[in-house]
């Protein structure tokens, strides 16, 4: 099987796409850009056939998990390119390259599986919007804050203000910490909200509404709009990729989810 990687700022996740096409389940470690917790979940795994990632973690971190990977399994890292990969999409970047890889894996992941308009929202590190239309023309999109990037920037840009890890969500909160994470929680789902909503209107037409990331199920409950939750977005647009790529046989797409 082939071992699909996704690599966030802080996160790192798994998957494994069987020949026959279907994404399984794989794991998950924070890594910190540091390999060490990687090492220790990946030497329990079979080894793989091929390795195809896509990264945003740096190229010092990922000479460490191309270095992980030969020493376990003396295999190469294939990594994944933006805006390539998938037949049925272009993008309207003018330079391509600069867009995301993790961005363009979650928009092919959400377009392939729906078959039409689509808005993704990533609720990492940085919540990034992305859109494409029925078509298959990836128009671009926005990038803000994260959730998590809100409550450090609070508490490193005052003097004040506590680092706070609270998961709380009170509209009128009766102390700094609560309205600390209240106030970042409830704002970080207002503005996915309200930027939805105008990307929407400037579409003119639906879309389908996608969530993934870290934050994502946190952040869900509290969103006006109704987004399919999919936490493994990247990983089924990696395997889209690897498909495309023949890499591996042709996925089965049935009832607009992968197989």
């Amino acid at each position: 099987m082939m071992l699909l990687l996704d690599i966030g700022n802080t996160r790192i996740k798994w998957g494994w796409l069987a020949p026959a096409g279907g994404l399984r389940p794989g794991g998950a470690v924070v890594h910190g850009g540091r390999h060490q917790s990687v090492l220790q979940a990946w030497a329990k795994l079979p080894k793989p056939q091929r390795i195809f990632g896509a990264s945003v973690a740096g190229c010092e971190f990922n000479r460490e998990v191309e270095q992980l990977a030969q020493t376990l399994w003396n295999l190469p890292v294939h990594w994944a390119r933006s805006s390539e990969g998938a037949a049925a999409m272009k993008t309207a970047y003018a330079e391509p390259g600069q867009l995301g890889v993790d961005r363009w894996a979650a928009a092919v992941g959400a377009y392939y599986a729906s078959g039409r308009a689509v808005c993704v929202v990533d609720c990492g590190s940085a919540i990034t919007f992305d859109v494409v239309t029925d078509a298959g023309r990836h128009l671009g999109g926005l990038i803000v804050p994260g959730w998590q990037m809100m409550r450090r920037a609070l508490h490193q840009g005052t003097a004040g203000l506590p680092l706070v890890e609270l998961e709380q969500a009170e509209t009128i909160a009766r102390d700094t910490a609560t309205a600390i994470a209240s106030g970042t929680l409830l704002g970080a789902a207002a503005m996915i909200d309200g930027l939805t909503q105008r990307i929407m209107d400037a579409l003119g037409t639906t879309a389908e509404l996608w969530l993934t990331g870290g934050d994502a199920p946190l952040l869900q409950p509290h969103l006006q709009h109704s987004f399919i939750l999919a936490p493994d977005l990247v990983l089924q647009g990696l395997a889209v990729m690897a498909s495309s790529a023949r890499t591996v046989p042709e996925l089965v797409v049935k009832q607009g989810r992968l197989f």
